[in-house]
């Protein structure tokens, strides 16, 4: 899932018309760091109003992983995986907090950017803050660059580059861009008047009716949610832990529903004589491609839960009615480390479940001595 991004080439000052603390190449200074303001809208986030400031690391930071500090990835929502990353600082305006004031670039400003020709075609953009609640992601994390301490100490130790610190930059309550884009246009794009509204997942943080989560999921139909490595606000992560585990056990909950309501073939590798209650036995259930294919993620989710689940038999003595027996049970993995299936080969579509005998009601238990006298017995209908 790929961000809605609207963010511009700019250059951020400290003060007004003061010094240039980071520019994109399009302004023709060799700048260590970059930035880019503007609005972005992302995947199960909520839209911003804001900037970028991007500090680059030592080349594919293989200095950082000789020295042991390792190597720092960040989530690609375009690529939808881990990537190289830069350090990387997002500062979102207050949502409704701030005011921009639109005006030609001061004279004292254009002469920081000789190489710029056609100023009509750029704005001097002032972001005032007039509430409190400015965010901050990415500040003091971890950043390591040796081959040059300068950087590195302005971007993890609150060093000074001419005479202004990170912290300086941040704390402001004004800030003050030269943005590659003419007045009218910048005034269209630049704030948070269009943003949309809020993100929301749409449930409950901490659901405790059934029903209506149930109602909740089976009546929402649009596509999976990102990723989420941080979160704007407690309720969206509380949301977003106690949801995965909530619907998670309503579609597992679901999938179990569907298959006790069919019968499959089966039969049990039991030794031969009467076998008291209570004892564990193997049974072999014979599935179908498709029906296999259709269970598999619910199969495999109980294989790797060890879930206990109970397995209707129905091959009852002296039953006059449809009621199966109950039996407690478990998927198991098909392999060698059960000595009784030496005898008798198990296949791709066919399931092994370790089920615990009860005494009542009295289940047939056939006894076979292999894989092909199971087999022959199955073509001809018996089974448990």
């Amino acid at each position: 899932m790929s961000e809605n991004s609207n963010m511009k080439p700019c250059a951020l000052l400290f003060g007004n018309a003061g010094t240039i603390i980071a520019a994109t190449p399009s302004f023709g200074l060799r700048t260590k760091i970059k930035t880019q303001v503007g609005t972005v809208i992302p995947p199960s986030a909520d839209p911003y109003f804001g900037f970028h400031l991007t500090v680059r690391r030592d080349r594919r930071q293989l200095v950082s992983e000789d020295e042991g500090h390792g190597v720092c990835f960040s989530y690609d929502p375009s690529l939808d995986e881990p990537v190289l990353a830069d350090f990387r600082i997002t500062v979102k305006f207050p949502r409704g907090g701030v005011s921009c004031d639109y005006l030609p670039v001061p004279e004292d400003v254009q002469a920081k950017f000789p190489t710029v020709q056609n100023w009509q075609g750029f704005t001097y953009l002032i972001v005032h803050q007039r509430a409190f609640g400015i965010v901050i992601q990415g500040y003091s994390q971890g950043y390591y660059n040796s081959p040059d301490p300068k950087l590195e100490a302005w971007a993890r130790h609150n060093g000074k580059i001419n005479d202004v610190s990170l912290l300086d930059v941040l704390q402001q309550s004004d800030f003050y861009f030269v943005v590659e884009m003419d007045i009218d246009s910048c005034r269209e794009v630049m704030g948070d008047e269009g943003l949309p509204s809020r993100f929301t997942y749409g449930y409950p943080r901490q659901p405790t009716n059934v029903k209506e989560m149930k109602e909740l999921v089976n009546g929402s139909h649009g596509g999976a949610f990102a990723p989420c490595y941080d979160f704007d606000n407690d309720d969206s992560f509380i949301t977003a832990i106690n949801q995965s585990v909530v619907q998670d056990n309503l579609w597992l909950h679901e999938e179990a529903e569907v298959i006790a309501q069919e019968r499959l073939q089966a039969y049990f590798v039991a030794p031969p004589g009467n076998i008291p209650p209570g004892t564990g036995l193997t049974l072999l259930v014979s599935v179908p491609e498709e029906w296999k294919s259709s269970h598999e993620l619910a199969l495999r989710r109980s294989l790797i839960n060890s879930t206990l689940i109970q397995v209707k038999i129905y091959d009852v003595v002296g039953s006059e009615d449809s009621q199966p027996a109950l039996w407690v049970g478990k998927i198991i993995e098909r392999g060698g480390s059960i000595p009784e299936l030496q005898s008798h080969l198990t296949g791709d579509n066919e399931l092994v479940l370790r089920v615990r005998t009860a005494a009542k009601p009295q289940v047939r238990v056939y006894h076979y001595n292999d894989r092909a006298t199971a087999d022959e017995a199955l073509s001809k209908g018996t089974q448990n």
